[in-house]
Parts: C-alpha cells; sequence; structure tokens
C-alpha cells in the first residue's frame, strides 16, 4: 500500500480587525486577537472563523465543542486547555506550548502543529483526517479510540503512544522519535523508516511473546 501524505490546504487568511480578546467567550469571525490573558475563560460551542489567535494565555480555558474554522494559533500558553469535542477544519498552531491538550471525541481535518510541546495531548475517540505534526515534542499521546487518516508526524518526538482501540490508515512515523508504545499491534496501518522498526524491536517482541536470546 502507497502511503498517503496528509492533504493540507495552505490557509490564506483575509484582512483582520484587531481585538483585546473582550467576547472571547462568544467566538471570533476575521479577528486578530493577541496577547491577552485568557485562563479560565468559557466559550463553549463558540465559533472562530478565519481569525489569529497570537501569543494568548489559556491556562484553564474550557472550549468544548467549539468550532475552528481557518484559524491560525501562533504562540499559546496552555497549561491546562479543555477542547473536548470541538472541531477544527484547516488550521494551524505555530510554536504553543500546550501542557494538557484535551481533544477527546473531537474532530480535526487540515491541521498542521508546527514547532508546539505539548505535555500531554489527548485524543481519545477523537477523529484525525489530513493532520500533520511537524517539529514538535510530545511527552505522551493517548489515542485510545481514535481514527487517524493521513497523519504525519515529521521530526517530531513522542515520549509515550498509547493506542487502544485506535485504528490508523496512512500514519507517517518515518521520522518520528518514538518512546513507548502501547499496544505495538495497534500500529497496524502505520509507516515506519527501518531505523524507527529496529528501535521498537524489543517492544514488538515482548507484545508478540516473542523471546530474544
Amino acid at each position: 500500500m502507497t502511503l498517503k501524505p496528509p492533504r493540507i490546504p495552505a490557509l490564506v487568511l483575509p484582512a483582520l480587525r484587531d481585538s483585546d480578546g473582550d467576547g472571547f467567550a462568544a467566538g471570533a469571525d476575521r479577528l486578530r486577537i493577541e496577547g491577552a490573558d485568557l485562563s479560565g475563560v468559557r466559550a463553549r460551542d463558540a465559533y472562530f472563523r478565519e481569525s489569529e489567535l497570537v501569543n494568548l494565555r489559556l491556562d484553564g480555558a474550557r472550549l468544548g465543542g467549539c468550532r475552528f474554522l481557518e484559524v491560525r494559533c501562533d504562540r499559546l500558553d496552555a497549561p491546562d486547555l479543555d477542547a473536548g469535542r470541538s472541531v477544527w477544519r484547516d488550521c494551524e498552531v505555530h510554536g504553543s506550548r500546550l501542557g494538557s491538550f484535551g481533544l477527546f471525541g473531537a474532530e480535526l481535518s487540515g491541521v498542521r502543529f508546527v514547532g508546539c510541546k505539548l505535555s500531554y495531548l489527548g485524543l481519545q475517540d477523537a477523529s484525525l483526517t489530513d493532520v500533520s505534526f511537524e517539529d514538535c515534542q510530545i511527552d505522551e499521546v493517548d489515542a485510545g479510540g481514535a481514527e487517524l487518516r493521513r497523519v504525519r508526524f515529521a521530526d517530531t518526538s513522542i515520549g509515550e503512544l498509547r493506542l487502544p482501540g485506535a485504528t490508523l490508515q496512512h500514519v507517517d512515523l518515518r521520522s518520528a522519535r518514538l518512546g513507548a508504545v502501547g499496544p505495538v499491534t495497534a500500529l497496524s496501518g502505520a509507516t515506519l523508516s527501518a531505523a524507527g522498526l529496529f528501535d521498537l524491536a524489543p517492544q514488538l517482541a515482548a507484545g508478540l511473546g516473542i523471546e530474544v536470546d
């Protein structure tokens, strides 16, 4: 099977109006919000369209059910960010520090994460289609029950990757640096480099009940 790369359109935003973040809980339409401390904000089910979110503090923010359409995020600081069951389409996230980023049940399509650091990425029961992680550092990914289609981890390190019940199709791990993976049998549908396969050999053997002497 030929590995299919993510299909992610270029993000081109229209002219934006500047905002200080007042009214963020109601969403944003063609706004550029920069430098605001929005810690603890509740914006459940809000709609963000053709906007840019720059250098925002979002610690403890609750964005469950929000919809992000053609949104660029740059230098977000969010030690604890809950965006469960949110929808992200044709978005970019750059240079952001996301401690615990909860995306359980979320839908991501045409999304790029570039140069981001994440302590915990919660993707339980999420759907990812045409998503790319580039030059990212992720301590832990929990993708239990998730569906990943045309997802790429390029030059990205993942300390622990959990995939119980996950479905993978065209997942590119060739340049990823992987630590622990479990269960390794859930990697069906992923493509590894020869070096990556060698690194995972002990875990693959253990998962298959093979003793190496």
